[in-house]
C-alpha cells in the first residue's frame, strides 16, 4: 500500500515537472514558431468567428490549409478562444526575410510577445492552455497503458509517464495551438479503453462495443494520425470473437460512423472525397529505403531526433539529446526482447499484442501514405508515443531497478530543461522586432469597425482620381509628432485588400509610401486602385486603451488609375 501511494505521488511530481518544462517552452517560443501552429490557430480562429469549417475550394488555402483536416481540435481551440475573449483577435504572420544563425525565427516578432505580454496577447495565450491540459491527460493515459502491459509492476507506469512528460519536443507542442497533444491524449485513452475491453471476462455489451467505436471515432476526429487505433481495435475484436460470439465488426463501425460520419459527409459534398485527399495527403510518395545497416541506423537516429528534438521550424536539440534518448530506446528494446525470449510473466500477452498491432499499423500507414523515413515530423509520431514509451519502460524494467530508473529519468529531465532553455533563448531572444514600438503581433486595424477609423487624415499627393503611368509615391500629412507611424492598404475595387505595408510587409511608415511595381503593374486600365492610410497605435497606447475602445485616424478612400505607357512616348 505504501509503495502504491509513493508511486502516485511520483506520478504527480512527473506531471508537475512536465508543466514546468512545457511552460518554459511556451514562454521562450514565440507564436507561430512551432511547426503548423499558425495554420492551426487560423482554422481555430475561423471556427470561432464563423462556427463552421472553411471551404477551401472557395478560399485561398494558405494559412487555412489545415481546415480540410479533422476538426475536433480546431473546435476545441475555438471554444477556448471564445472563453478567453480572443475570438475576435487576428494574428499577423510576417515572414522573417533574414533568417540567420543567431535568429532562427521564421516570423517577425515584436515587443508585445515578450512576457508578461500585451493585454490582447494574454487572452490568446490563455487559449493555448488547452494544449497543456491535453498533455497532462496524455501523460496519465500513458501510465494507464503501462499498467495494463505490466500489471505486476508499480513503477513501470511512472517510468512510462515520465518518458512522455520529459520529452522536450512533446513539451514544446503542449504549449502551442496544435492538434498534437489533443490527438495524443484521445488516442491514449482510447487505447486504455481497448485494453480494458480485452481483459473483460464476459461478453462485451453492445453499448460498450458502440462506445469503443465512438471513442475511436473521436480520436480520428482530432487527427488522421490516430488511425492506427483501427488496427488495434480490429485485433481486439479478433481476440474476443470466441468470448463475444462473433467478430462484432458492424457494431464497432456503427459507433465509429455515428461520430465520424458527419465530417466524412461534409468532405464528400464539399471536396468530392471523404478524406479531402488533395489538401491532406502528400503530393507524391517520398519514402526511400535504407540501403545498408549504416543507413538503417541513421533512420533510427532520425526518428529519435524528431521524436524528442523538434522544437520549432529551425530549432532543435543537439546530438547530446539524441544520445541519451537512443540509449533509452536500445535499453528498452533489449529488455523487452529478453523478457519475451525467457517467457517471463511480468508482461501481459494480450495487451502486448494490442499495442504491437497499434505500432505496426501506424508504421504501415505512414509508409503507404508516402511518409519520408529520413525526415519524419514529430506530430505524426506523437499519437503512438505513449504506447511505445510504455513498452520501453516495461522492457527497461527487466534490466534496471526502480532507483536506477528514477535517476535515469531525472537525468533526462534535467538535460531537457537546461538544453531546451538555452537553445530557445539563443534562437529567438531578443525578439527580432522588439525595439519597434509599433510592431505588434495583433492586427489591430482589422479588429476596428469602420466607425472607429476616423477620417481626419489627408493624403497630399497624388491627387484623388489621378491617372498615372508610373507607380506613384503617396504622401500624406503625418501631423506634428515625428514618432507617428502609418500603414497603407491597397486594393482593387470589389476585391479584398491586395497589399498592406504594415500587416503584410512589416513596414511602418511616417509620411510617404511608393506603391510597389508588382501591384501597380498588375492594375488593369480603368480599374481604380483603392488607397487608404491608417495611423498605427504603439505599445503604450495598446496597453492603456482596450481594443474595444481604440480609435485611429485614417484617410478617405483614395482612387488612382493606371495608364499604360504610350508607345509613341518611347
Amino acid at each position: 500500500m505504501a509503495t502504491s501511494r509513493l508511486a502516485r505521488c511520483a506520478l504527480l511530481v512527473v506531471v508537475l515537472l512536465h508543466l514546468l518544462l512545457a511552460t518554459q517552452a511556451a514562454l521562450l517560443t514565440p507564436l507561430g514558431e512551432i511547426g503548423g501552429e499558425f495554420e492551426h490557430w487560423a482554422v481555430a480562429h475561423w471556427w470561432a468567428e464563423q462556427g463552421r469549417p472553411p471551404d477551401l475550394t472557395n478560399l485561398p488555402p494558405r494559412t487555412l490549409v489545415e481546415g480540410a483536416r479533422p476538426p475536433l481540435a480546431h473546435i476545441a481551440f475555438a471554444i477556448a478562444l471564445r472563453l478567453a475573449g480572443a475570438a475576435d483577435v487576428t494574428l499577423l504572420a510576417r515572414r522573417n526575410p533574414d533568417i540567420q544563425r543567431d535568429d532562427r525565427s521564421i516570423l517577425l516578432h515584436g515587443a508585445d510577445e515578450q512576457p508578461p505580454f500585451s493585454p490582447i496577447l494574454r487572452r490568446v495565450n490563455a487559449a493555448r492552455l488547452l494544449g497543456l491540459l491535453a498533455s497532462v491527460l496524455a501523460i496519465l493515459g500513458t501510465a494507464a497503458v503501462a499498467r495494463r502491459i505490466a500489471p505486476r509492476s508499480t513503477w513501470v507506469p511512472v517510468a512510462a509517464a515520465a518518458l512522455l512528460a520529459f520529452d522536450p519536443a512533446f513539451a514544446s507542442y503542449a504549449g502551442a495551438f496544435h492538434d498534437t497533444t489533443l490527438a495524443t491524449a484521445l488516442a491514449t485513452w482510447t487505447l486504455v479503453a481497448l485494453l480494458g475491453a480485452h481483459d473483460a471476462p464476459t461478453r462485451l455489451s453492445s453499448g460498450r462495443v458502440l462506445a469503443l467505436g465512438a471513442l475511436t471515432g473521436l480520436a480520428l476526429l482530432v487527427s488522421w494520425s490516430t488511425a492506427a487505433l483501427l488496427g488495434a481495435a480490429f485485433v481486439l475484436l479478433l481476440q474476443r470473437r470466441r468470448v463475444d460470439g462473433g467478430l462484432r465488426l458492424g457494431e464497432a463501425l456503427l459507433g465509429l460512423l455515428v461520430v465520424l460520419g458527419p465530417f466524412l459527409a461534409w468532405n464528400v459534398t464539399t471536396y468530392g472525397d471523404p478524406l479531402a485527399a488533395r489538401f491532406v495527403l502528400p503530393s507524391a510518395a517520398r519514402t526511400s529505403w535504407p540501403a545498408d545497416a549504416g543507413a538503417a541506423w541513421q533512420v533510427v537516429e532520425d526518428l529519435v531526433f524528431r521524436t524528442v528534438g523538434e522544437w520549432g521550424h529551425h530549432v532543435d536539440g543537439g546530438s547530446e539529446l539524441v544520445t541519451g534518448w537512443t540509449c533509452v530506446l536500445v535499453l528498452g528494446l533489449a529488455g523487452l526482447l529478453w523478457q519475451l525470449a525467457r517467457a517471463r510473466q511480468r508482461l501481459a500477452a494480450g495487451p502486448l499484442r494490442l499495442v504491437a498491432a497499434l505500432l505496426l499499423t501506424h508504421v504501415a500507414g505512414l509508409l503507404v501514405l508516402g511518409f519520408d523515413v529520413h525526415e519524419p515530423r514529430a506530430p505524426l509520431l506523437f499519437p503512438v508515443l505513449p504506447a511505445a514509451f510504455a513498452l520501453l519502460a516495461a522492457g527497461a524494467a527487466g534490466f534496471v531497478g526502480a532507483r536506477a530508473g528514477a535517476l535515469a529519468c531525472a537525468a533526462l529531465y534535467v538535460q531537457a530543461l537546461l538544453l531546451q532553455g538555452d537553445t530557445l533563448r539563443v534562437a529567438y531572444w531578443p525578439l527580432n522586432r522588439a525595439t519597434d514600438p509599433h510592431f505588434v503581433a495583433v492586427d489591430v486595424v482589422a479588429a476596428l469597425p469602420e466607425e472607429r477609423l476616423l477620417p481626419f487624415l489627408e493624403i497630399v499627393s497624388p491627387p484623388r482620381d489621378a491617372t498615372l503611368v508610373e507607380a506613384p509615391e503617396l504622401r500624406w500629412d503625418p501631423g506634428p509628432d515625428p514618432e507617428t507611424r502609418f500603414t497603407v492598404q491597397l486594393s482593387y475595387r470589389g476585391l479584398a485588400t491586395t497589399r498592406r505595408s504594415w500587416e503584410d510587409d512589416a513596414r511602418v511608415l511616417h509620411d510617404r509610401y511608393r506603391v510597389p511595381e508588382e501591384v501597380w503593374g498588375g492594375l488593369p486600365p480603368g480599374v481604380p486602385l483603392q488607397v487608404r492610410v491608417i495611423r498605427l497605435p504603439d505599445l503604450d497606447e495598446l496597453a492603456a486603451t482596450p481594443l474595444e475602445a481604440l480609435a485611429l485616424h485614417a484617410s478617405l478612400q483614395w482612387r488612382l488609375y493606371r495608364r499604360p505607357p504610350d508607345p509613341a512616348d518611347t
